[in-house]
């Protein structure tokens, strides 16, 4: 199915307006704020790391250490980008608490006048491995075995619904409704407006499937 050129050019602009707002508004001074209020300390600098689709993350270097990443959620890419960074900070704490699976920890979350951010410890602190462009077949069969094992261990986690994770006093439960990224495809370059997704969770796999295929219809039916 095609998509709609002018709702994904619209976002595109919007996009584009924010980034230069949001160069003209010092982010190195911003990171460093943001950074001091979840992880106190002195703060040495801050810096741009790496940008992404959704996100633009800058490293705040300690005195004292570890340097930590404040991740901004870009304006644009991710349309929903409250629920999103909500549900990605439930999620990273639940790995990190219930698996072995080695997640940066989350020092926090929030809200400022550019958006929604989350603070992270720097994951390449203690040394960020450099990809080999002759790797080895052996290599790579580790390398997949590896990954393969990461997935085994997460499927191992069971709820009673299906959707995305939300942390309170009592623990981590399923709560919200899944918010996936064909979701947010669908919005950003098809038009099609939030009240046709859910708004809940789905307690049988039938139930889920159904929703999906009605999206699928929704979408279909805006290109007649």
């Amino acid at each position: 199915m095609d998509f709609d050129h002018l709702a994904e050019k619209k976002q595109e602009q919007k996009a584009a307006a924010w980034l230069n707002l949001w160069l003209s508004w010092s982010p190195e001074i911003l990171s460093m704020q943001l950074a001091k209020k979840h992880r106190p300390g002195e703060t040495i600098s801050a810096c741009l790391w790496r940008s992404g689709a959704f996100n633009i993350c800058y490293r705040v270097r300690y005195d004292d250490g570890p340097d930590v990443i404040v991740r901004f959620a870009a304006l644009g890419r991710p349309i929903l980008r409250r629920e999103k960074v909500q549900i990605k900070v439930a999620t990273m704490k639940y790995i990190r608490k219930h698996t072995s699976i080695p997640v940066p920890e989350v020092f926090g979350s929030g809200i400022c006048w550019a958006g929604t951010y989350i603070l992270l410890k720097d994951p390449s602190s203690g040394g960020r491995p450099v990809l080999n462009p002759q790797v080895s077949d052996r290599n790579l069969k580790r390398a997949y075995r590896e990954m393969a094992t990461l997935v085994l261990e997460l499927s191992k986690h069971e709820f009673d619904s299906i959707g995305a994770l939300e942390e309170n006093e009592g623990g981590f439960f399923v709560a919200r409704r899944p918010l996936t990224f064909n979701m947010n495809e669908l919005m950003v370059s098809a038009n099609l407006p939030e009240a046709v997704f859910p708004s809940h969770t789905f307690r049988s796999a039938t139930d889920y499937f159904k929703a999906l295929a009605m999206q699928h219809l929704f979408h279909l039916r805006l290109q007649e």
